[in-house]
């Protein structure tokens, strides 16, 4: 007999005691990372900015286009640093340690930044894979994957290998596991943020409801790492020690799903530029176009009233 997975309300029940008996570490990790972005992406776009004032071009635009790819760099990194200082903070609390120093928790992590980014990138375009395939199919893959950063940390599996064992974990719970991502988005995203907001844009009071927001987000953001950390923590206890297959057939099967995505994009983009110059012809030098070209230029050309302003 299949064991079921713990209670919604039990598991949500637990992730928010955690939260509450840690909530200022959680905090720290919040303002450190929106600091940091900052300090990473935000500068950078500022200097960008103003270089397009203050610097001559074309230099200008040399500087700029550097700085942005820097800021875009930057926030990247910014990000996915975040995530992993908050869920490698929910790590320790779920094994009853005392966290880190949101300091020492960056430091700790910021050699795992770019390893979790190729993870996020594979598990982001597989997803996005099966929902070319259509909605259910990109539910489902997002349901395998969903777990695979606590497979990179804790199993410390990486690239597609982080991928595959997050799928063999959910494999025989991905309706329940479903489930309680869908009831949890419900009261997350529905009744703590959609609802406080709507309801005080209806009652002309934008200003609370940014405040409510600037409360509630920084308790939704934690309380949904734990959340799916105690997910994890469920399967693992109930599957155990799982025989996982890591062959090459395997993982080439995860990565060629992963590269679907880009092969679409690229396919639609070369459709798109070799019928340019059919629509440039069926568009712009049609009869009808050229008409509205012509009742432009005549509408355009400077009256005798303009010559003489």
């Amino acid at each position: 007999m299949i064991e079921s997975l713990p209670g919604f309300f039990d598991l949500l029940k637990l992730s928010f005691a955690q939260y509450k008996a840690n909530w200022t570490f959680y905090i720290k990790i919040l303002v450190r990372g929106f600091l940091y972005g900052i300090l990473l992406a935000g500068l950078p776009g500022i200097l960008a900015v103003a270089s397009i004032f203050f610097l001559p071009r074309p230099t200008s635009f040399i500087v700029f286009a550097v700085l942005i790819v820097i800021t875009i760099i930057g926030s990247i990194f910014a990000q996915v640093w975040q995530i992993l200082a908050m869920s490698k903070t929910a790590i320790e609390v779920s094994g009853g340690a005392t966290p880190l120093k949101s300091a020492d928790v960056f430091k700790s992590v910021r050699p795992l930044v770019f390893g979790y980014f190729l993870v996020m990138i594979l598990q982001s375009f597989a997803s996005f894979s099966g929902y070319l395939l259509f909605i259910i199919p990109g539910v489902i893959m997002s349901i395998w994957f969903s777990l695979a950063i606590y497979t990179y940390l804790i199993d410390q599996k990486k690239g597609v290998s982080a991928l595959i064992l997050s799928r063999d974990y959910v494999k025989g719970y991905t309706g329940g596991v479903f489930l309680y991502f869908f009831f949890w988005g419900i009261i997350s995203y529905g009744l703590l943020s959609f609802l406080p907001s709507y309801i005080f844009e209806k009652l002309d009071m934008d200003l609370l409801g940014g405040l409510v927001s600037l409360v509630i987000t920084p308790v939704i953001i934690p309380l949904s790492t734990i959340f799916v950390l105690n997910i994890y923590l469920a399967l693992k206890k109930i599957k155990g020690q799982i025989n996982v297959e890591y062959s090459s057939e395997r993982k080439a099967k995860y990565f060629i799903a992963a590269l679907m995505p880009l092969v679409a994009i690229s396919i639609l983009a070369a459709w798109t530029i070799s019928i340019m110059p059919k629509l440039y012809n069926m568009f712009l030098q049609s009869p009808a176009m050229e008409e509205k070209f012509m009742d432009y230029d005549e509408w355009s050309e400077p009256t005798e009233l303009d010559t003489l302003s």
